[in-house]
């Protein structure tokens, strides 16, 4: 499908937002490129690619000066790049407001077609785009952009108030799991956009971008991702794309992560310790240890 085609099917009818998700849930669950394209084309968008597969971003820098950054993955677990041979790929079909697939070998590719719609839908909101491939086995292109953009990737995280990821299954929930939230931050998020906290294992890009600020991950209306009966409920991915249309007008300060829970977290990481040594520590010399292991971490 080429550009032209692609922008053609974004149609402001009587449901705009409707309209963009079908779009985007129309193209192929095997490859990128279609989900690419139309960001590619919006003015300021920064497309980087890399040698090798799924090292590739684009970014959209948001206008506002409290700007946040939302983030979305391109790639689906039935991308033919991770060795995934279909036999046919069938079109989403829709009916009684679900999103469903017919095939028996692939799903509709809702996570994460869906949260790229919902940046689509927010592209002209004035806060930032980030779209990345390579999500679904490591975070490729999350890497990709922390590991040899480096300036960009400083520049995301100092610039933005927050993160804001549409990549979680469920319906008004929310996960921060792998980010080093703040207690505030996760009050913050249940207030302004009444959702509950989901404590399933919900992994996701924030997990490499979050260096500075904190970020959030939002459940959009689909579940059984990953399997050919993977749905989507539309009215569920609507009213969360009303509800952020709403939430991004307003200001909103800047939250920082939890530099003290990252510090333990690193410090487990490279650290394997029995906790009774590590009750020790922090009674009688966790402060200088901890200090000492962060230099060479920061190494």
């Amino acid at each position: 499908m080429n550009v032209e085609n692609i922008m053609s099917v974004f149609q402001n009818g009587e449901n705009p937002h409707r309209d963009i998700l079908a779009a985007f849930l129309r193209m192929p669950v095997t490859h990128t490129d279609d989900v690419f394209a139309p960001f590619v084309q919006l003015p300021g968008a920064i497309d980087r690619k890399g040698a090798g597969a799924f090292r590739r971003f684009v970014y959209v820098p948001g206008s506002r000066k409290d700007r946040v950054l939302l983030v979305a993955h391109a790639d689906t677990v039935w991308d033919r790049r991770y060795g995934i041979e279909l036999e046919e790929c069938k079109e989403t079909q829709y009916g009684m407001g679900i999103y469903y697939s017919v095939s028996r070998e692939h799903g509709i590719g809702a996570d994460d077609r869906a949260g790229c719609a919902i940046l689509w839908a927010l592209r002209d909101s004035g806060h930032s785009l980030l779209i990345l491939d390579g999500e679904e086995h490591g975070k490729i292109g999350a890497r990709y952009l922390r590991d040899h953009e480096k300036k960009l990737f400083r520049e995301i995280n100092r610039t933005h108030r927050m993160m804001i990821a549409l990549d979680a299954p469920g319906n008004q929930t929310y996960s921060v799991n792998q980010v080093d939230y703040t207690t505030a931050f996760r009050q913050y998020i249940e207030e302004h956009l009444e959702v509950g906290r989901s404590h399933e294992p919900i992994g996701s890009d924030l997990q490499v971008l979050c260096q500075r600020i904190c970020g959030v991950n939002l459940g959009i209306g689909y579940v059984n991702q990953h399997y050919p009966q993977e749905v989507l409920f539309e009215n569920g991915w609507s009213n969360l794309c009303l509800k952020l249309e709403n939430f991004l007008k307003q200001e909103h300060p800047a939250f920082p992560i939890d530099r003290k829970k990252r510090l333990k977290r690193k410090l487990k990481k490279h650290m394997t310790l029995p906790g009774r040594i590590w009750r020790k520590l922090k009674d009688t010399g966790f402060k200088g240890a901890a200090a000492a292991v962060a230099r060479r971490i920061k190494k």
